[in-house]
């Protein structure tokens, strides 16, 4: 099963002493992937390691990727003109930049099951295609 994930989830697995790495594991492991993130939560995800975890855990999240663990999808322009509509549209939401991104990648790749911590923005966010998001964590 196609997993899209979001930055917070990565953050949680790199951190053995955050509150939600066990639980973001095991939902990891139960999953088996492949597991799908936008380019658009790549430089988030260093800035966030790199500030609370230090240089060697941006470096380790790197080479996760260079070594095919997560999968990096290009932002197309068909997610630009996404991106944009869903920004304008959820404008009271405040969404960012990285989770329109994301959001326009599973709808172009049909992914409805998600990694998240921010269920807050996931369930405000309504697909059209396909019919809900399957939350991987409990």
């Amino acid at each position: 099963m196609t997993v899209l994930v979001d930055t917070g989830p990565l953050l949680s697995l790199a951190d053995r002493d955050d509150p939600m790495h066990a639980a973001v594991r095991e939902a990891w492991e139960r999953a088996s992937g492949p597991f799908v993130t936008s380019i658009a939560a790549v430089p988030e995800t260093c800035y966030l390691l790199t500030k609370y975890l230090g240089p060697r855990a941006e470096r380790r999240f790197l080479e996760w990727w260079d070594r095919g663990e997560i999968i990096v999808e290009p932002v197309t322009t068909r997610d630009r003109e996404s991106i944009l509509s869903v920004l304008r549209k959820y404008e009271d939401q405040r969404f960012g930049f990285t989770d329109a991104a994301l959001f326009s990648l599973a709808e172009r790749l049909r992914i409805p099951s998600v990694l998240t911590l921010d269920r807050r923005h996931f369930d405000v966010y309504r697909p059209v295609a396909f019919p809900a998001w399957v939350h991987l964590l409990r």
